[in-house]
């Protein structure tokens, strides 16, 4: 390539220029053809033209794109003749033509309209012309369409998971989203989690979070931790098993945290250990309970007799002492017997409101004896295939032990009430809560929080529930305790 100096249109005859001359015009060779190669080995394609269309300078990618042999094939001709399918309502058209009016750059994304692909342009001003950068994005587009599939894959499957799915950014610890599950179960909004610390969303144990944090920043990831969920009215307790990775997503470093709601596995691990323990009591009960009254009503018998003779006048506090005893021994065998599951029920039809309003004066009289209010909502309901005298027994056992849980002048309510196909026998009281290290023990024999209790009360109560098909479960609080019975309607 050659430089070719021209004045006013002019030729310039070499042969009138003196030595410093010649040597500046090399010297601007030399620069021109050291500048022509680095352009030429650029990745990029690049065409200059001046204000008038006319292409001044193409670079070896260009002339492969356009096809050409040779740059000189292409100087001096008019952009748009070359390119006759850039008409005027082409992007390409458009964004040259406001470049060289408005002499801003300007970058688009468009396809060739001379090979097949999409190509990254870049228009900028260069004296009293412009000149056109231009890629092939083909693999970046694709690479792009690759992650973006991935990502909506990846979002399918996060939000569509039966797990509470959380993703924490490492750099400020704020949430940068959460999945359905996660918002259906807490009650929490995207809107009210995305962006805020995951202090500020009180999920769970402050100290524990911490800990937990603590241990995947150290080891990288967790799994299966046990841990408590709050939900944001606090009123929703959840076990829960964590599991965390530490992770990168868009070269953002990120915790993902999946968590796995195990509360009615847990509940139902609890039933089936007192279930166990209700069959090896039930099975104890049918086997001795019998053979243990036999001599108490021998040692009762004779006790009677001794207290009666003239003579052990002086022991009568001692022989009503142990009578009193024997009593409440088979009192106890009673309850005991109360346990098995082949206790004979005599069920008919009858209605759970009538029951509870025929037990009222005893249950009243209890109130006052106690020192407590007595409260009652009883809606009608319909009848049930009920045993009345075990359905006294199950409300008597509930509210007496409403009335241990409550200080002097608590209260303790009986409600009755349908819901869909059940009915519902309730009991309230606005004692302290049960303590949350015993609430799996509840309903489980011989386990007690009464320094003279048996232990066989609620056990009691749940198998009476079990023989009528039904389901008793508990809310509790510091607020107080409410035992409900669902019975069903089929």
């Amino acid at each position: 390539m050659s430089l070719i100096i021209h004045d006013k249109g002019n030729k310039l005859n070499p042969d009138s220029f003196t030595p410093q001359i010649c040597s500046n015009l090399v010297d601007l060779q030399n620069k021109y053809n050291v500048m022509s190669s680095i352009i030429n080995s650029i990745p990029d394609n690049l065409i200059a033209v001046d204000q008038n269309w006319r292409i001044i300078f193409v670079n070896s990618g260009a002339r492969r794109h356009l096809s050409a042999t040779g740059q000189q094939e292409l100087l001096g001709k008019n952009l748009w003749e070359i390119l006759p399918q850039a008409t005027e309502d082409t992007l390409i058209y458009q964004s040259c033509q406001k470049v060289m009016k408005d002499r801003t750059p300007l970058r688009f994304e468009a396809v060739s309209l001379v090979k097949p692909g999409w190509f990254d342009f870049r228009v900028y001003p260069c004296l009293n012309g412009i000149f056109i950068l231009f890629s092939n994005i083909d693999a970046i587009k694709e690479a792009k369409a690759k992650l973006q599939e991935s990502r909506k894959l990846f979002l399918t499957t996060f939000n569509a998971s039966p797990y509470m799915k959380s993703i924490i950014s490492l750099k400020d610890f704020t949430y940068i989203d959460v999945n359905d599950t996660w918002v259906n179960k807490l009650g929490y909004t995207r809107q009210e989690v995305v962006g805020k610390h995951v202090c500020q969303i009180a999920v769970m144990d402050l100290k524990h979070g911490r800990k937990l944090f603590r241990t995947v920043l150290r080891h990288g990831r967790i799994y299966n931790e046990e841990g408590i969920f709050y939900s944001k009215n606090k009123k929703d307790i959840y076990q829960v098993l964590i599991s965390a990775v530490k992770t990168k997503l868009d070269n953002e470093k990120i915790i993902v945290l999946s968590i796995n709601d195990i509360t009615e596995l847990r509940k139902y691990q609890a039933e089936v250990k007192r279930l166990d323990s209700l069959n090896l009591v039930e099975e104890m009960a049918s086997g001795i309970s019998h053979e243990i009254r036999n001599p108490i009503t021998t040692v009762r018998g004779f006790l009677q007799i001794l207290r009666g003779k003239e003579e052990n006048t002086k022991y009568l506090d001692y022989y009503n002492l142990m009578i009193e005893e024997l009593d409440r021994v088979n009192s106890i065998i009673t309850e005991y017997l109360s346990l098995t599951k082949n206790k004979k029920t005599e069920r008919s039809l009858a209605n759970l409101k009538d029951i509870v309003e025929n037990m009222l004066p005893l249950l009243e009289s209890d109130a006052v004896g106690n020192d407590r209010c007595l409260e009652v909502d009883l809606r009608q309901v319909p009848d049930l295939l009920l045993d009345p005298k075990e359905i006294r027994q199950l409300l008597l056992n509930l509210i007496r032990n409403g009335f241990e849980a409550t200080t002097d002048g608590g209260v303790v309510k009986v409600m009755t009430y349908q819901e869909g196909n059940q009915v519902i026998l309730a009991v309230a009281d606005n004692g302290c809560g049960i303590p949350e290290e015993v609430r799996d023990k509840i309903g489980t024999p011989f386990f007690t929080t009464k320094e003279t209790g048996t232990g066989l009360g609620l056990s009691v109560c749940y198998s009476i529930v079990d023989r009528h098909n039904a389901q008793m479960t508990f809310d509790t609080g510091p607020d107080g305790t409410t035992f409900y019975v669902r019975f069903n309607l089929n």
